[in-house]
């Protein structure tokens, strides 16, 4: 790999870095939070005097969550349906932050790897005993005599 590529790869890593802190510092943010699914729904009380019996029903605010898994519904009081909405959503936007997070931890590894390999081509390159080039220098070289209980070989 040549310099350019190199610069490339830290180029990449401070962008995967700032996009990080942007990312922790939102996180840290969110102070309050819901999990759970806020909805309009409709029922019919089942009066048969009532007018929802032939129409779509009396609306309702509810919240729905899991929670050791089963399923909760409660009712939200109509002044807190705002408040109800701006909490959940955050629940969301956190969610959606922590995969962004966990994607940036892939790509960071993914960066990382490609820059050590560089690093270590480049550093072998500088000592001709680690390029293929030296090794096809020792095959051609005379070759010298191991020694054999420290004595010398009698073969040449």
């Amino acid at each position: 790999m040549s310099r350019p590529q190199s610069e490339n790869i830290r180029r990449k890593l401070l962008a995967v870095e700032k996009r990080r802190s942007r990312i922790l510092s939102e996180l840290r943010g969110i102070r309050a939070m819901l999990r759970g699914s806020y909805a309009l729904v409709y029922t019919k009380c089942g009066k048969d005097n009532c007018w929802c019996k032939e129409g779509r029903g009396h609306g309702h605010a509810r919240l729905s969550w899991s929670e050791r898994g089963r399923g909760m519904t409660r009712k939200v009081p109509h002044d807190q349906i705002a408040w109800v909405q701006e909490v959940t959503a955050r629940y969301r936007r956190f969610r959606a932050l922590r995969r962004e997070l966990t994607g940036l931890s892939a790509e960071t590894e993914q960066l990382l790897d490609a820059h050590q390999a560089e690093l270590i081509e480049r550093t072998r390159s500088h000592k001709i005993f680690l390029t293929s080039e030296g090794q096809n220098r020792r095959k051609n070289s005379p070759r010298v005599p191991k020694k054999q209980n420290g004595r010398k070989s009698d073969m040449s």
